[in-house]
């Protein structure tokens, strides 16, 4: 019977399109259910905002210098007016004149620990001051370490050469020293 057989293909037409529809809608819930709770968890990672705060900001100290502070537990890359990269690491800081090269100088003081890979500028030298040494420097990439903490302070050439003496020349008992790449001073 023609009308039979209409009702049947209504009937029929009708569970097959809710279905499809039903399995549509529950892919599309669970997507967004996961999204929103990746999104959630992302947001509220525990220390996360403080983390971001405290590595993206730079501050200005009372002499007028730049101060980045990694209080972060992961490295912190900074990038210097010129050209120079400071990977710091964890509870590590520098501090840095701005603008950062004048006088035909261009001096970072650390505390803590920090990868430098110097941008070449034969004009004018790259000094780190630590504590009680100071590291000068062309263009080259050097680590130094040199937490308060510690008695210790570190410093090791990956490439070219540096020059390494005491920060105070009038009571110090060396003068100087060049560090050749693979070299480690270690002063304590």
């Amino acid at each position: 019977d023609p009308k039979l057989s209409e009702r049947l293909f209504q009937a029929v037409s009708r569970n097959s399109f809710k279905k499809g529809r039903r399995v549509r809608m529950a892919w599309l819930a669970a997507a967004v259910s996961a999204g929103l709770v990746i999104g959630l968890l992302w947001i509220y990672q525990p220390g996360k905002k403080e983390l971001v705060a405290q590595a993206g900001k730079a501050s200005r100290t009372a002499e007028g210098m730049i101060e980045r502070r990694n209080g972060s537990d992961t490295l912190m890359p900074v990038l210097l007016a010129d050209g120079s990269e400071v990977i710091l690491s964890p509870n590590s800081s520098i501090r840095f004149y701005e603008p950062f090269v004048s006088d035909n100088r261009r001096p970072v003081y650390l505390s803590g620990k920090a990868l430098f890979k110097v941008a070449g500028d034969g004009g004018r030298p790259f000094t780190v001051y630590s504590d009680k040494l100071v590291t000068t420097v062309l263009g080259t990439s050097f680590t130094v370490q040199s937490f308060t903490e510690s008695r210790v302070i570190k410093v090791k050439l990956h490439d070219v050469k540096v020059q390494v003496a005491a920060a105070d020349t009038m009571h110090a008992k060396w003068n100087s020293m060049i560090l050749l790449p693979g070299d480690e001073l270690i002063y304590d």
